[in-house]
This record gives C-alpha cells, structure tokens and sequence, in this order.
C-alpha cells in the first residue's frame, strides 16, 4: 500500500449525488449534520444525513462504508431513503467531488419514529474509488 495516495472523499461523493435533487417527489436537502432549529426541532425537510462509519485502503482503492439517515415527516422517509438508495447506486459514477468505482447498498431501507411527527429510515451505502490521479 502506497501512503502517497489520495482518494475522493465518499461522503463528499454522496452529498454531490443527494443535496437538491428529487427523490420521490421532493427535493431533498442532505450534510454531515442534522440541523436543528432553536426549539430543537429539525430543520430542512426532508434530510439526509451522511455519516462515514469506516474506511479501508486497499493496494489499488479504497472501500468506505457510510451510513445514510432519512429524516421526513412521518410515513414519507421510508419512500424518500428507498428512492436515494435506488438512485445513488450504480458504476463509475462522476462527480464534482471525484469518482467512485461502485456505490452499492447490501441491505433496504428501513423506517422507525424519530419524534411524534418525524419518522427515520436508514440504509448503508458501500462506496469504492481508485486513487486522485
């Protein structure tokens, strides 16, 4: 393994896909962080939330595991993180960020309550790039 190598940014990839487009009928906003109003209350509905869990170098690439957090109003998550999940998926995917070689998800979405009127859903994306040439 060469330390010299730098690799796109997996998170930056994914918020480059996600932040502004439409998934299952709404636009959706999406960051590292969930923002917060001054009562507490989640802002900028519906949201994804990127969290990077890990990251492994290998010879040639690099495998990073994120994981995705929908947040929307209640019973409209779910639809929205299947929607990412199809979407965002695929094969040499460009973007502003960099490229990634694969962006694959081993498992569905699913749905919990968040408050009395947000619901949750998550899903983990796995997300290979080569190195920044």
């Amino acid at each position: 393994m060469n330390e010299d190598l730098t690799f796109p940014a997996a998170d930056a990839l994914l918020l480059d896909l996600i932040r502004g487009q439409v998934f299952a009928g709404v636009t959706v906003n999406a960051g590292t962080f969930l923002p917060i109003d001054g009562y507490g209350q989640p802002e900028q509905l519906p949201f994804v939330r990127i969290t990077l869990v890990s990251a492994k170098t290998g010879w040639v690439d690099q495998h990073t595991q994120i994981l995705c957090e929908v947040f929307a109003d209640a019973a409209a998550s779910l639809p929205i993180a299947q929607a990412v999940r199809r979407q965002v998926c695929g094969t040499d995917i460009q973007t502003p960020s960099g490229v990634a070689d694969t962006i694959s998800s081993p498992v569905e979405a699913s749905a919990r309550p968040f408050t009395d009127v947000l619901d949750q859903a998550t899903f983990s994306l796995s997300v290979i790039c080569r190195p920044i040439i």
